[in-house]
């Protein structure tokens, strides 16, 4: 089974770090569970584009660079790995930080551990490249089974066909969730899931 896995707050504690960077810049003391909207500028306020710039200046940040793993998440993939699944990561990161993203995960979660790394691109600024959705990228790819972390990326994999773990955040709590969408506390639990299917 191939399983695509997204990155920022599946595979890398993203939130935390982003947060972080911007309470340093700013001054602000924005905690986790206050960002109950993917859209994290409306927390702060300001455009959509102003927050992808925002997070462009990220990028270069020593809080970019010392992102860690999400909790379990090494050893969701290691042991999933054990059974023979594959793995590719599915983000929505822009282009320009393809080679940062590759050098986390090979850090992170091995060397050859994720067969692919696609980025979609949804997050970039001008014209920096062709944009894909996730669904287009699971169906290219021949994904089976997404763990993400945004509902709406999750609700559209699987109007697609690709059955979703969709791990629980603040930021994702919807009331209702696609028939094909499996809202997870842990990782583990998508380990347990896919054990019962073999």
């Amino acid at each position: 089974m191939i399983i695509g896995w997204d990155v920022d707050g599946v595979l890398a504690n993203t939130v935390d770090k982003i947060l972080a960077y911007r309470n340093r810049i700013y001054g602000t003391s924005y905690r986790r569970e206050q960002v109950i909207s993917h859209d994290m500028h409306k927390l702060w306020g300001g455009t959509v584009n102003e927050a992808i710039e925002f997070f462009h200046r990220y990028y270069d940040s020593p809080e970019y660079r010392t992102t860690q793993p999400v909790e379990g998440s090494v050893e969701a993939v290691r042991e999933l790995t054990s059974r023979g699944h594959e793995h590719k990561a599915v983000s929505a990161r822009p282009l320009v930080i393809a080679q940062s993203t590759e050098d986390f995960i090979r850090e992170h979660y091995g060397e050859k551990t994720f067969e692919k790394i696609v980025l979609t691109n949804q997050w970039s600024t001008g014209n920096s490249g062709a944009r894909m959705t996730k669904a287009d990228v699971c169906r290219a790819e021949g994904v089976d089974v997404l763990v993400e972390d945004f509902v709406g990326y999750a609700e559209e994999c699987a109007q697609a066909g690709v059955q979703t773990f969709l791990l629980d955040c603040p930021w994702n709590q919807s009331e209702r969730l696609h028939s094909g969408v499996q809202r997870v506390k842990h990782l583990r639990e998508v380990v347990e899931a896919l054990s019962r299917k073999l």
